[in-house]
Order: structure tokens, then sequence, then C-alpha cells
């Protein structure tokens, strides 16, 4: 697949064309990312980023895993480029325990290959220009036992873009999927709530 970060960015175009004001945004992992790249040419009320990709891209989350976890590094690999890995892979990568067979097996079979140009964008060639972003109200929320991204990786990428980094206890990557998910939810509820967003 050749779709490009800037791709994606435009999509969040759309939806907001569509919904006719400015959303909040809420973006997981690459999702964190596009919303960052948004932000670089609009403006929004607020925005919660989910085990995102920070701002200094995925380079030093990918040299700690392989570092880490080479073996579930090559794996993960395979998975974007090829759509080809197990299941336990996948299970290592996104959650902090196990995961229902039947739960696992249905995501499993959902995975599909990522964009190359898209990782090399989050990597190195499209990273947010942070003098061009619009600041807004943001929460960062890490996941404890993310595999992905360490905590201190995104409380650094937090400090680049503004707003406060919390840390989720108990989750995995895959923070609105993992056994426990709810914490998430009620902060982030909770966070918009408090926010002048909520006011």
């Amino acid at each position: 697949m050749l779709t490009s970060a800037d791709d994606y960015v435009e999509d969040v175009f759309e939806a907001v064309r569509r919904i006719g004001r400015a959303p909040v945004l809420v973006g997981h992992s690459m999702g964190g990312f596009v919303a960052q790249k948004y932000l670089e040419d609009a403006a929004a009320p607020a925005a919660v980023l989910l085990a995102s990709v920070p701002p200094q891209g995925l380079l030093g989350a990918q040299l700690g895993l392989a570092f880490r976890n080479p073996a579930l590094f090559a794996e993960l690999n395979g998975v974007l480029a090829h759509g080809r890995g197990s299941a336990e892979a996948l299970r290592k990568a996104l959650f902090a325990g196990a995961v229902a067979p039947a739960k696992l097996a249905e995501w499993y079979r959902r995975t599909q290959p990522e964009s190359q140009r898209a990782v090399w964008d989050m990597t190195l060639f499209a990273l947010p220009q942070l003098w061009r972003m619009n600041r807004t109200p943001t929460l960062w929320l890490a996941a404890e036992r993310d595999a992905l991204f360490p905590v201190e990786q995104l409380r650094r990428g937090a400090g680049m873009v503004g707003g406060s980094l919390e840390v989720i206890p108990g989750l995995g990557h895959a923070m609105m999927l993992d056994e426990g998910w709810e914490s998430a939810a009620e902060r982030v509820e909770q966070w918009l709530r408090e926010s002048a967003v909520g006011g």
C-alpha cells in the first residue's frame, strides 16, 4: 500500500467537513499521530491521544523493541508488511495479559498489512511540525504495559506537544480492547467533562 500519513489526515478533514464543526480529536496509536498532523493545519477544541505514536516518531520505539524483544520485533514487521505473523505475537504486542481465544482469533482475522509509506512517514519523513501545530488542551494516556510505546517515550512526546500525560495501570497498547478498558474510557470521559469542552 502507498497510502501516506497525509492521506489519512485528509480523511480527517473530510470527516470534519461532513460533521460541520470542529470536533474533539481522539486518536489511538497511528490515529494519535494523524491527529497531531491534523493540528498543523486546523484547530480543535481538545485532543485525546491514546498510546499514540509520539511526535518524535517510531524510530525510538522500533529500536527499543528490537533490543528488548527481537523475535517480537521481527514478527510484528512481518505482520505490518505482509499481514503474516502469529496470533500470539499480536497478543504480546497489543495486550497486557491473557485474551479470550475467540476474541484474539477474531482480531487476528481482521489484521491486515499497513502502508509501508505511512510507516516511513511516522518514522522519519513526515513527523509533526511542532511549530505549525495549533495548541489545544490535550490529554495523553499511556498504557502501563504497552509493549510498543514505553511510558517515557510518551512523556517526552507530551512535553514536546503540550498537555498532561497520565498512565493507565494494567493495560497494554490496545487500551480500548484490553481487559480493564473501562478505566481508560472513564478517564477520557472525566477529562472531557472537566475541561473547557465539557463546560
